[in-house]
């Protein structure tokens, strides 16, 4: 297997925040990835989840996403749902993402454990895996789902 990690690197970027998207789209089956984190010295705020657009933002109201933040908040079908979903998300966690499409379900553990469960739309979007590093120098690291 192979592996890859995104930096949040100093220089360059005006923005604090770095949002990335999958190159891959899923519209029908399931799919499973996880990640592991590397935390800034400040542990900011990482997203993680899914989107049916490469082009929305954490926080938007106006794009369908799901997800969850190493703070614990909870987002789905656009914003903050402003609940803890579960406890905070540090340094070496890994969060696994896994979707399925004609089902209708998203789920995403932190390290094994199931953290949160949501429906989501069927048949009408491609989903991307989205993830969202808010501090310099934090990471995430593709890794084997468990």
């Amino acid at each position: 297997h192979s592996t890859a990690t995104l930096h949040h690197q100093p220089g360059g970027r005006t923005a604090e925040q770095m949002n990335v998207y999958g190159m891959r789209g899923y519209k029908h089956g399931r799919q499973r990835w996880a990640v592991q984190l590397g935390m800034g010295a400040s542990h900011t705020w990482i997203g993680i989840g899914i989107s049916q657009s490469k082009i929305c933002s954490y926080g938007e109201e106006i794009e369908p996403d799901v997800g969850a933040s190493s703070f614990g908040d909870v987002f789905a079908c656009g914003g903050d749902n402003g609940y803890a979903s579960g406890p905070a998300w540090t340094h070496g966690d890994v969060i696994t993402v896994e979707i399925d499409c004609d089902g209708g379900l998203f789920r995403l553990y932190h390290n094994g454990t199931i953290q949160q469960t949501n429906a989501i739309q069927t048949g009408i979007y491609e989903w991307f895996p989205w993830f969202n590093l808010h501090e310099t120098g934090s990471s995430l690291t593709l890794v084997p789902p468990p």
